[in-house]
């Protein structure tokens, strides 16, 4: 289960946290975040290195706290797409729900991959075709609020891209939440919006700034 990587991410978040910036010094800080919400670590991670950033006159200190947080995505997800200027990257870890996925994705700064157009299907069908490990990838994309009317979750505007795979969708147990599949060639699926299984993979789609 993904819990397995909360002790690697607590070892990058502590070594963060204890360096301040005030003005331009760097100081130690005493007292440890009690953190374990996978989400959270990786909000305040983002918002830390925001805050150092920003005062921190040594370029190569600067560098040096950008490359921790590049090691924590390589740790929580494979190495990404780049897309007419987005990133997108696939989970190297389960989800407990949809909204649990959405806010790995918030926290990174992006959301559950939007499918726009059929250039951008094709990248992501493949990026996913090229990604060990995954096989179902949740997106963005949700037919819960009207059966067989299918929206993006984050705007509300409709989904203009549905490629169906074979049988699907077939709303097979309250269904309502949208997929990739890969053994399936690529095409779209329904799937539970909650949990379903530790094999499943979602997909986050962010500014290429990050």
């Amino acid at each position: 289960m993904y819990y397995t990587y909360i002790p690697r991410l607590l070892v990058f978040f502590l070594a963060l946290q204890l360096i301040r910036c005030e003005t331009t010094n760097v100081r130690r800080r005493r007292g440890l975040p009690f953190l374990f919400d996978v989400p959270n670590i990786v909000q305040s991670l983002l918002q830390k290195q925001t805050e150092l950033v920003q005062c921190l006159t040594d370029s190569n200190k600067a560098t040096t706290l950008k490359n921790y947080l590049n090691a924590i995505t390589a740790q929580l997800f494979n190495p990404p797409l780049i897309y007419n200027n987005k990133k997108y990257l696939i989970s190297k870890f389960p989800y407990k729900d949809s909204f649990d996925a959405n806010n790995y994705c918030i926290a990174l700064g992006g959301y559950l991959a939007e499918i726009n157009d059929n250039n951008e299907y094709q990248a992501a069908q493949h990026y996913l075709s090229i990604t060990p490990g995954a096989d179902i990838v949740l997106i963005g994309g949700t037919d819960a609020a009207q059966e067989g009317t299918w929206k993006f979750p984050r705007t509300g505007t409709l989904v203009p891209v549905l490629d169906w795979a074979p049988g699907q969708p077939d709303d097979l147990g309250n269904e309502d939440c949208l997929d990739i599949w890969k053994s399936k060639g690529g095409k779209m699926g329904d799937l539970p919006c909650g949990f379903r299984s530790d094999q499943d993979r979602f997909m986050c789609e962010l500014p290429n700034d990050f």
